[in-house]
């Protein structure tokens, strides 16, 4: 194999290894843990509701 091949291969491994650094990670499940957050705080909202509705 070339060095120049093996130059290649290097660079884009190490690319997809920054794709998943704990940080890239981090930053693609934030919007799915901010959506959760945001379901539990309706849900909420709308239990304690019911629940004063009905005292």
């Amino acid at each position: 194999m070339s060095s120049a091949r093996l130059r290649q291969m290097g660079a884009a491994s190490r690319q997809r290894a920054e794709r998943m650094s704990w940080e890239a990670v981090a930053q693609q499940y934030l919007p799915m843990f901010e959506q959760l957050a945001s379901k539990t705080a309706r849900q909420r909202a709308v239990g304690a509701a019911n629940v004063l509705q009905w005292s």
